[in-house]
């Protein structure tokens, strides 16, 4: 026979139950939430994280060599690839390919840097990067006396910095370099700060590069004759982009109005203007402005490679202590001198690899 529940007791009951059930959805919730919050930490920790340390070597002082060692260290779970041009792998001697350092003197002034450039290497492709495995590090050995402008001997603060942003292509790049390479949420990286002094100094005279060095052969010559024209028709053109495609001009008023029109090709290497950007009617701002620079920068290059007025530039051939990946590079103490790579040479003149994409 069935027992008569009293209404007290069904109540009891029903309250008992509705508090498994709450129980139950605040299982449900927190499991859910310990779950979504693995799930994250996993993620957050499955990348690639790179850490850098400078020291000074202790190799036995050499002249007025300041050895630096430069360690990269993978702290992450993913692999970690360093641009070459952007990191001291840019050259395979130990000077440095770019301004990658900042060394300050005792009183707090930031020293010159008197070094090249990293050259220019084309479109970036895979084999322009390090990799670096989870746990595992590579270092390389710079020597800082001769790419900066010490000009006296004291203590000097140095520290690392470097882009870590760049990846591959995805116009040049093939789908097997793409899907191997592994992006990182880390766009930059600053080492440590150590102290170094220095008693020693390096003639400026000898810091220089002698501009008469590499001359080209008559084959090489030859080469760069052949692709001084296309280079020449190619800023032009690219010139004549930014005055009649991204800046064109309306007359309105019977004054000359100016507007931005957005276009990949400029997006793409430059970025797009912020809203407040000067317009070219505005000539100092414009002048002084990003745009601007861009603009100058081009319009002087197609000058400067001009076929009717002769063009100022002087070609030097061999690039000697930078990677193969290498084709040109340029020095700002010696302005107008541009020294070819031997990868330079291999490239037809039309190469598309060169050309920028529509």
């Amino acid at each position: 026979m069935q027992r008569e529940m009293k209404p007290e007791t069904y109540a009891s009951a029903q309250h008992k139950r509705l508090r498994g059930t709450v129980a139950h959805a605040k299982r449900a919730v927190l499991m859910s939430l310990l779950c979504t919050a693995a799930f994250q930490a996993e993620t957050a920790r499955a990348e690639g994280h790179v850490e850098v340390v400078i020291r000074e070597t202790t190799r036995p002082p050499q002249g007025d060599k300041i050895r630096i060692d430069v360690t990269f260290l993978n702290t992450g779970d993913e692999p970690v690839f360093l641009h070459k041009p952007s990191t001291p792998f840019g050259r395979t001697d130990d000077a440095l390919s770019g301004d990658q350092f900042v060394v300050t003197d005792e009183s707090g002034n930031r020293i010159p840097y008197t070094g090249s450039s990293a050259g220019y290497w084309g479109p970036p492709r895979l084999s322009h990067f390090v990799k670096i495995m989870p746990g595992e590090s590579t270092h390389k050995e710079v020597d800082l006396g001769a790419s900066y402008e010490f000009r006296k001997a004291g203590d000097f603060k140095v520290r690392f910095t470097a882009d870590l942003g760049q990846q591959p292509d995805p116009d040049y790049s093939t789908p097997e370099e793409r899907d191997a390479f592994v992006s990182s949420a880390q766009q930059g990286v600053v080492s440590n700060e150590i102290v170094v002094h220095i008693s020693q100094i390096r003639d400026t005279a000898e810091r220089s590069t002698n501009a008469d060095e590499g001359k080209c052969d008559a084959a090489q010559i030859a080469r760069l004759d052949e692709a001084l024209p296309v280079a020449h028709d190619k800023a032009t053109r690219a010139y004549a982009f930014l005055v009649t495609d991204s800046y064109p001009f309306s007359i309105i008023g019977g004054e000359m109005v100016y507007r931005y029109v957005p276009k990949r090709r400029f997006e793409r290497w430059f970025g797009a203007p912020p809203a407040s950007s000067p317009l070219p009617h505005d000539f100092a701002a414009w002048d002084a402005s990003d745009s601007g620079e861009v603009k100058n920068t081009i319009g002087h290059l197609a000058g400067r490679l001009s076929l009717v007025s002769g063009s100022v530039i002087t070609p030097r051939c061999g690039c000697e202590g930078f990677s193969p990946e290498a084709m040109a590079r340029a020095e700002d103490h010696n302005p107008y001198v541009v020294r070819f790579c031997p990868a330079f040479s291999p490239y037809p003149s039309t190469a598309p690899g060169l050309a920028v994409p529509a």
